[in-house]
């Protein structure tokens, strides 16, 4: 952490020593510029050095080092050809996608993840409306182009989803859809409940990536209730269920409590949907101040009685309580008074019915 030149020496010539692990963690906190020095270690062939020596280029990102980098691709030593492999996604740049492509398409499975990586570093500093044609080239002309599947993901672009769906068609259907899953756009929504919908043996993948996507997406919160209740209407496993009604806590709609309800009868859902009721409580989002831990008017008896009898909630009775000029229905329960019921909407819902503006329909 001092720095200085006396300290860099003394550090790197620690590395081919019995203190290389220390000597490795001080150079990687070192105060300074240690690419010189590195570099010179990177000119030896003594694999004890080579090895740290790399990592180091890495964790600095050393481009100035790449040519070397490429070179240690095809060394003898198997610690250091993988030290090397490492390191190439952290120090290639655009100017070397055409050696990445290369090394893609004659790459062994063992090496591939690594040269995806490189290209999906390099080829995401390139100019937004240059990524998707780069990367198309490579893939025109290689006899593997699945390969090119998660660099082509990456770029997000609409000609690259419409390419990897292409590909999920009538290529290599495993490869296409693994990419889709990483795509980050707006319209990937619609594409994966499309696949989960048409595809029973992709369902739980798809919509696992869907209840990510649709909780990120910029709509409102009628919206995003729907589209987690037209997922879960697809009836994936539980553990996507339970997902997406961990997503539906955040919905503060009537529509979301009542959809939450639905899945209270089945034990492997009856935790997340009595959670997602139950953070409706939660007044931050429409009434600003208000305490989230108690309600004036829900006694410590009425609520635990809420919170566990909630996880046996059955949509049966409607209970109907009045407004200044409008009726709200909410869900009721034999096991619960009208004034406990009353006060179970309340809290969940975060405000009084007296409050109307606070409801969301």
């Amino acid at each position: 952490r001092i720095g200085g030149e006396k300290a860099l020496r003394a550090l790197a010539g620690a590395l081919e020593g019995p203190h290389a692990g220390a000597a490795m963690k001080a150079l990687l906190a070192f105060n300074g510029q240690i690419n010189p020095e590195v570099e010179r270690l990177l000119a030896k062939d003594d694999a004890g050095v080579l090895v740290p020596a790399l990592k180091l280029a890495a964790a600095r990102r050393m481009s100035a080092a790449a040519d070397r980098v490429f070179a240690l691709l095809g060394s003898s030593d198997a610690e250091v050809r993988a030290a090397a492999y490492g390191a190439l996604p952290f120090v290639a740049q655009p100017q070397h996608m055409d050696r990445l492509s290369a090394l893609l398409d004659a790459s062994d499975e063992a090496h591939t993840a690594a040269i995806q990586s490189a290209l999906i570093r390099t080829s995401g500093q390139l100019p937004a409306d240059r990524r998707y044609s780069a990367v198309a080239g490579y893939m025109k002309a290689s006899e593997t182009p699945a390969r090119y599947y998660p660099v082509l993901a990456q770029s997000g672009t609409q000609e690259a989803v419409a390419s990897l769906l292409d590909g999920f068609r009538s290529g290599n259907r495993d490869a296409a859809f693994a990419a889709l899953l990483t795509v980050e756009n707006p319209a990937m929504t619609d594409i994966l409940y499309g696949i989960a919908a048409e595809n029973p043996m992709l369902t739980d993948r798809a919509l696992m990536r869907y209840a990510d996507l649709a909780s990120q997406a910029a709509v409102t919160p009628i919206r995003r209730y729907q589209l987690y209740r037209q997922a879960l209407a697809l009836r994936p496993s539980a553990a996507v269920q339970a997902k997406l009604l961990g997503y539906l806590s955040g919905v503060y709609a009537l529509p979301a409590l009542m959809l939450a309800a639905e899945y209270l009868d089945d034990a492997q859902t009856a935790a997340p949907a009595a959670a997602a009721a139950w953070a409706k409580r939660r007044p931050s989002v429409c009434c600003p101040g208000r305490q989230t831990n108690t309600h004036p008017g829900v006694t410590e008896r009425e609520s635990q009685q809420m919170a566990f009898t909630s996880m046996s909630l059955r949509p049966c009775t409607r209970v109907q309580s009045r407004s200044s000029s409008r009726r709200q229905s909410i869900i009721g329960h034999p096991s619960l008074s009208l004034h406990t019921m009353h006060n179970f909407a309340v809290v969940t819902l975060g405000c009084r019915f007296a409050k109307p503006a606070c409801w969301t329909f």
